[in-house]
């Protein structure tokens, strides 16, 4: 299985399993983008971008979970995950309105 396909599955896992969890309906749009930086600058460029974007960013974790970046804007959710090894960044945004969704996770890519 290659990185890419075993990121994306990962995705999808991470997406599918909270939204089946809760009844309310809400939107969720994905983007991706190739990038060449470490996964620490990924985080540093992409909570300096979730930040100017308006969101609140979540302290970076300790542990395992270090290459991604959350924010929240009212009820939409961000998240941008920075994986090295396969140079890939995923974007994901959800919310309860799709366009409003999907201009976020819009305008957060073209900043990256």
């Amino acid at each position: 299985m290659s990185n890419n396909l075993a990121l994306r599955l990962t995705v999808i896992g991470i997406v599918a399993l909270p939204i089946t969890a809760f009844a309310t309906p809400y939107e969720v749009m994905v983007a991706t983008k190739k990038f060449t930086g470490t996964s620490e600058l990924c985080v540093q460029r992409a909570q300096n971008i979730l930040r100017d974007n308006g969101f609140t960013v979540e302290p970076a974790r300790t542990g395992n979970v270090t290459n991604r970046a959350v924010g929240r804007h009212g009820d939409y959710t961000a998240l941008i995950l920075c994986d090295g090894g396969s140079d890939v960044v995923v974007f994901i945004v959800d919310g309860p309105k799709a366009n409003t969704a999907l201009d976020y996770d819009t305008n957060i890519w073209k900043a990256f």
